[in-house]
């Protein structure tokens, strides 16, 4: 008897709080984009055939458009083979969303092809005066003695290695900076996946030339993640300064 009662409390208990709690609504989807009322985007082109890298790609319609069509980052080094004459940016544009299962998302006056409606929503819901200040500071609150303990042995706080609260503040973090250029980062940091705390430290000279790092000296703690260089390489940024000690 006592266990049922116990078990009634707790479904009340959680029931009140679903009937308290605030409801936030999801990102709507981005309206569709008609590229072809871009004017333009009636600019044709022509390909001869073979294999680019879709970057490649981009970049020569915004060369011939001078508009700002822009990928996610995960797609910049995929291989596209073309083979048309005299066919309008838009309807390129509109077969390469068909190709990759993606859809084109509008941003004031650019272009960004996204391939899962998840990416899609935040980024038609993104507002440009979003700021990470509170979270950045937050986050900082959050070292113990013992992170900067881990830092001073030069090892990485992993996404994974992080307490629930550090994983929601660096998600937001991520998240902003994805948004503010969805073409410079995979995707997959709006996960976690291959997000670090990382600590730079500053070396000293020696009088035999070598660099060494001081053992009290100082060092900055950042936010690290997998980017996309110009020419489509995985690569490391980073995008926020947590701490200097």
């Amino acid at each position: 008897m006592k266990y049922l009662y116990s078990k009634y409390l707790y479904l009340m208990t959680v029931v009140g709080l679903f009937l308290t709690a605030p409801l936030h609504s999801a990102p709507k989807p981005p309206p569709k984009v008609d590229l072809a009322s871009d004017a333009r985007l009636a600019q044709k082109l022509a390909f001869k055939g073979g294999v680019l890298p879709l970057g490649k790609v981009i970049e020569q319609v915004n060369e011939a458009t001078e508009a700002e069509i822009l990928v996610q980052g995960d797609l910049l080094r995929r291989p596209v083979t073309l083979a048309v004459k005299d066919k309008s940016c838009a309807d390129l544009l509109e077969d390469l969303a068909v190709l990759f299962g993606g859809v084109w998302v509008r941003r004031k006056e650019s272009y960004l092809l996204v391939t899962d409606e998840v990416t899609a929503r935040l980024v038609g819901a993104y507002r440009e005066t979003t700021h990470t200040n509170r979270e950045e500071l937050a986050l900082y609150r959050t070292l113990t003695p013992f992170h900067y303990a881990e830092f001073r042995r030069s090892k990485r706080l992993t996404f994974d290695r992080m307490s629930p609260e550090q994983q929601r503040l660096v998600l937001w973090i991520v998240r902003d900076r994805y948004l503010q250029d969805p073409g410079q980062y995979p995707s997959s940091i709006l996960t976690g996946k291959g997000v670090t705390l990382t600590p730079l430290f500053t070396t000293v000279e020696q009088p035999d030339g070598s660099y060494r790092v001081p053992p009290n000296g100082p060092y900055s703690v950042e936010l690290e993640v997998p980017a996309i260089s110009d020419d489509g390489v995985l690569t490391d940024a980073h995008i926020a300064l947590i701490a200097v000690r």
